[in-house]
C-alpha cells in the first residue's frame, strides 16, 4: 500500500495551496 506516499502528497499539496491562498 502507498498510504504514506499519498499522505505526504496530500500534505505537500495542502502546504502549497495554503501558501497560494496566503498570497
Amino acid at each position: 500500500m502507498r498510504c504514506r506516499v499519498c499522505f505526504v502528497a496530500v500534505k505537500l499539496t495542502s502546504i502549497v495551496l495554503g501558501r497560494k491562498a496566503s498570497e
